[in-house]
């Protein structure tokens, strides 16, 4: 019996108990934590570029641009460029999160 729940979005348990992850500055976890909202709403590949996110989290662009690469190095994310034509023919990346695992419950 499942019913969606507005306001809310799911944060992978896995990936933030993972000592790898907890080791990434805060703002690399914050971004992550975006990145699964936008995964919620958007779908498991979603675009999205800097200028936006920065606007959307209220990051600078430079901390946007560093808690990505850290991401992308512990390999929490993975990145493609590419272009998207619903608001102009504009460049943006196109994320998508690696081992999103739902955790069943027991029952």
């Amino acid at each position: 019996m499942s019913k969606k729940v507005e306001n809310q979005f799911f944060v992978p348990h896995n990936v933030l108990e993972e000592e790898k992850f907890t080791s990434l500055p805060i703002s690399a976890k914050f971004f992550y934590t975006w990145l699964c909202k936008l995964q919620n709403r958007l779908g498991p590949r979603f675009y999205r570029d800097l200028e936006t996110l920065a606007r959307e989290t209220g990051m600078h662009r430079n901390t946007v641009i560093a808690a990505k690469k850290a991401l992308l190095k512990a390999q929490y994310i993975g990145v493609e460029r590419d272009c998207y034509t619903a608001s102009g023919n504009r460049s943006a990346d196109v994320f998508h999160l690696n081992g999103f695992r739902y955790k069943t419950d027991p029952k």
